[in-house]
């Protein structure tokens, strides 16, 4: 649903391809949030957890 509105709002998403329910969200400033599921702004230590999943 986040990545089907993002064009409107000017972000950027990547979702995990194979799963999808892991990505992160770039603002037009450049900000970058992660998600996993429905948990929003993830710090820096579970994003690198999710990337070794």
């Amino acid at each position: 649903m986040i990545a089907e509105i993002a064009p409107e709002l000017g972000l950027e998403v990547h979702i995990e391809p194979e799963y999808g329910y892991v990505g992160q969200i770039k603002t037009k400033d450049g900000r970058i949030f992660y998600f996993r599921n429905t948990s929003f702004d993830l710090n820096g230590q579970s994003s690198g957890d999710n990337a070794k999943r």
